[in-house]
């Protein structure tokens, strides 16, 4: 197939608030003490020029070249300089006897400016502040408090092509260890918006319009997932590009910073080297870089920002998986609101899911599958040719969505892929989607194969540091802050409202749904093999005595491999029940997902058999694939000429096993007579198959592990919550999927279910009723705000019949103004305070006051 090569880094800037109280690094807030005396800067302070010794035509000429070519999206160039406190700047006192130290930095013509230092560290007592001269933006103080634990710095982008750094002397008269090494001169696809003083990325070179905010209904139920989520701004060489990655949990569950992205995001192409810890210490993290809503227009926000990492671990393109794992140097405040977020490193690993990503430095995007694409597919990187070791790649093609069709772009490599349960299976490495093309493929390396299969060091081994106790899961449940491990405790399957009166409403819902992959061997495809030409069976077999925590939930897919040269169909057996279904012809070489007709519920009384029936093959055609072993005997290579009675492969040749696997939901059924009965029931035996097997030579050369059967327990409902208005009504066992509210007042109500997962308590599952009317007059309700205080939203009762929403903080700044609101107003961007909303109704203007926590 047609190599793809990797998705164009662009440097995201990130959108800023502006207040001077906003905080983004590390930092304690504040104000320059110059700001209180009009003109003291710019009437002293004079101006120390960067030399700006290159073209910016000529500069984004090559890009351009550069990119059709395969390579990075410059944004930014590094311009080396050598300045500190004790060569630069000047020394004033303002009136106050306060004495501040100011460098005034230009480079003519960028777009915005940051900063990259060789010593950073500030005495107790000190403050930076570091601002724009029109004072729009303002980063600091920086203090001993918030002082990086290496010499190597960076501090953010500013707006404009001039800044200053003011350091105000404490009492003390201690100076800081302040030593600006290059300036980092934003020269493309960056914007100053003025009437936002607003860094932001605009025009053509946003991500393209088709992509989804994650705040859409599509990312509802992966709100905790996208706090986890962060995008990576890295230096490599001259320039400054733009990845995505996630934090990840470990099995200790102590909230260790690790970031999971994709090893091409660190490595310079041009020495073919990585990134050394030395420049990864002036990396910037960014989280929560969101839009609030659905709609572009809605509120950014504010980003929270950590500077600094090294390199634990890494699994390389070339006969690797493109993974690598990195710990943050500081510890994450408990005020970021992150997640770490939960993996699977099953072999099949995904029946539907979503990518949550940056595309094109972007506002965080999500993109949704509902299925696995089967082609066989591995990575390339086209600077140097490196290519991933087969069946090392996940592949994805993105659908279509009530709010756009997700893709990939620059920006999104190394962003995590999630499945079903809401765990990450991979990480991405490039692909062909765009708007233009919405179902080009999408190529994310394995975090199965990140885990352990490239080298046996601990540099490239991610379990030795995501599993430091040794437990040796298949899966891990993602944790928030607080310690609270939720597995993606899911919200109920679906809920719906009936209201068979005007005063009375019925909730309904259905319980969550989980499903896994179960499997034997290491799900490769390495050898293929016939039977002479004559129709024959084969699989894998799971003892009874395996299943007793999958009692009763259904079987909805088999996972297989197959050829457009055979025809194949699906058996699957326990004792006298037998399940039978057509394959599809004309199916790539690869791993395919076949959804069951009838999903097949398990019972714990008989040995299950996964198999594939292969007839009308040519005599010197190989349609069975089988794995590069050591075989699980008597399971993972089984063999039968009839369907009914089972012997095991002879592995005195061919030591494999038969990669056939089955995708398994947490819905129980049951078990009843049916046309599923045979007249005879299967049976094995140890014996070795007299089987002629014809085998063919190796597809590809790969040493892999097997991975372990995926047979823990679904996660387990104790119970569910409901609530109207966000005020508990109900908790009702397990077995009650229903609840009738008997008094619905007037208005809008939402209703709200929760599963307990024990005494964790999942994600909701929502439903809008309206309540009755009075007959006599038709007027509506008197809107009203609430929770007060609120958090990171506030709901507003009665939205119809408010035309426009405004809130300002106690400084009488607009921070929000949205047209026709909806019910749950977003502002996890406020600071904590008080904040005075007007809402504009037909009846004129309502004030409400209301404190933000």
């Amino acid at each position: 197939m047609k190599h793809l090569h990797l998705h164009t880094f662009i440097l995201l800037i990130l959108t800023l608030f502006v207040s001077h109280s906003a905080k983004a690094q590390l930092n304690e807030g504040g104000i320059p003490p110059s700001f209180a005396y009009s003109n003291q800067l710019r009437s002293q302070v004079e101006v120390t020029q960067i030399p700006v010794n290159f073209c910016i035509e000529d500069l984004k000429q090559v890009d351009a070249w550069k990119v059709s070519n395969g390579a990075p999206l410059a944004t930014a160039k590094i311009i080396p300089t050598d300045l500190n406190i004790r060569n630069s700047g000047t020394w004033t006192t303002l009136p106050d006897s306060t004495k501040v130290w100011q460098l005034h930095i230009q480079a003519k013509g960028a777009i915005a400016l940051m900063l990259y230092y060789n010593a950073f560290s500030i005495p107790e007592g000190g403050k930076l502040f570091i601002y724009n001269p029109d004072k729009s933006q303002v980063a600091g103080a920086f203090t001993h408090h918030t002082n990086p634990t290496t010499t190597r710095y960076a501090t953010e982008f500013i707006a404009g092509d001039e800044l200053i750094l003011e350091y105000v002397l404490p009492a003390s008269g201690a100076l800081p260890d302040l030593s600006i090494s290059d300036v980092g001169y934003g020269y493309d696809h960056l914007t100053v918006v003025e009437s936002q003083s607003q860094l932001r990325l605009t025009g053509s070179n946003t991500s393209g319009t088709c992509n989804v905010n994650v705040n859409c209904s599509e990312g509802d139920e992966w709100q905790n997932q996208q706090k986890g989520v962060c995008y990576i701004q890295q230096r490599i060489g001259d320039y400054i590009y733009l990845c995505t990655g996630s934090l990840v949990n470990n099995t200790a569950r102590d909230q260790k910073p690790y970031v999971l992205s994709a090893f091409h995001c660190f490595q310079d192409d041009a020495s073919s080297s990585l990134v050394p810890d030395s420049i990864l210490t002036q990396t910037l993290f960014y989280f929560h870089y969101s839009l609030s809503d659905c709609e572009s227009t809605s509120t950014p926000s504010k980003p929270k920002v950590l500077t600094g990492c090294r390199r634990i671990a890494y699994s390389p393109i070339q006969d690797g998986s493109d993974g690598m794992l990195l710990l943050l140097n500081h510890t994450i405040p408990s005020t970021y609101d992150v997640y770490y977020n939960g993996w699977d490193r099953a072999a099949f690993s995904a029946v539907s899911g979503v990518g949550i990503h940056h595309p094109a430095g972007d506002y965080m995007k999500i993109s949704t599958f509902a299925e696995m694409v089967p082609y066989p597919a591995n990575w390339i990187n086209t600077d140097n040719k490196d290519t991933t070791i087969a069946n090392a790649d996940l592949i994805v093609t993105f659908d279509q969505t009530k709010h756009g069709h997700g893709v990939t772009e620059g920006g999104s490599s190394g962003s995590p892929l999630f499945n079903q349960n809401g765990l990450i299976i991979g990480t991405l490495s490039g692909g062909g989607s765009s708007c233009e093309e919405p179902n080009g493929i999408n190529i994310y390396g394995k975090f199965s194969y990140h885990w352990d299969v490239y080298g046996n060091s601990d540099s490239t081994q991610f379990k030795n540091w995501l599993d430091p106790i040794q437990s040796n899961p298949t899966y891990l449940l993602g944790m928030n802050q607080s310690g609270y491990s939720t597995a993606q405790l899911k919200a109920p399957a679906s809920i719906s409202a009936a209201t068979p009166t005007t005063t009375k409403a019925v909730i309904t819902w259905t319980a969550p749904l989980f499903s896994k992959p179960i499997v034997h061997g290491n799900n490769s495809c390495y050898y293929q093999f016939n039977n002479e030409g004559e129709p024959f069976y084969y699989g894998q077999r799971w003892k009874a005595s395996d299943l007793t925590k999958l009692a009763l939930k259904t079987i909805t897919h088999l996972m297989v491999y197959s050829s457009d040269s055979a025809t194949y169909s699906m058996l699957i057996a326990q004792g006298s029940r037998t399940y039978k279904q057509a394959i599809p012809s004309k199916l790539p070489e690869a791993l395919n997902s076949v959804k069951l007709t009838t999903p097949f519920v398990i019972d714990t009384l008989n040995d299950l058999i996964l198999s594939l029936y292969v007839t009308n093959y040519k005599k010197n055609f190989y349609p069975a694939y089988a794995d590069d072993g050591p075989s699980l005997y008597g399971q993972g290579n089984i063999l039968s000429s009839d369907g009914v009675t089972w012997d095991t492969c002879d592995t005195t040749d061919f030591d494999v096993n038969f990669p056939i696997g089955a995708i398994v939901s947490s819905q129980s059924g049951v078990i009843t007579k049916s046309s599923l009965l045979s007249t005879q029931p299967v049976s094995f035996s140890n014996e070795k198959s007299a089987m002629p097997l014809l085998v063919a030579r190796p597809l590809s050369k790969r040493s892999l592990k097997l991975i372990d059967s995926n047979l823990e327990s679904f996660p387990e409902v104790s119970g569910y919550q409901v609530y109207r208005d966000d005020v508990l009504l109900k908790s009702v066992p397990s077995s009650t999927l229903t609840y009738t509210d008997e008094n619905v007042l007037s208005g809008s109500h939402i209703y709200k279910v929760t599963a307990l997962y024990d005494t964790d308590e999942g994600l909701p599952a929502t439903v809008t009723v309206s309540g009755p009317v009075a007959n006599e007059s038709i007027s509506l309700t008197t809107p009203s705000l609430y929770p007060i205080p609120f958090e990171d939203f506030i709901r507003l009762s009665s939205p119809e019949s408010v035309s426009s929403i405004e809130a300002y903080n106690s400084e009488g700044k607009l921070m929000l103004s949205l047209k026709n609101p909806t019910s749950v107003i977003q502002t996890s961007s406020f600071n904590s305070g008080v904040y005075i909303f007007r809402l504009h109704t037909s009846n004129g203007i309502q004030t409400i006051k209301a404190v933000r926590k």
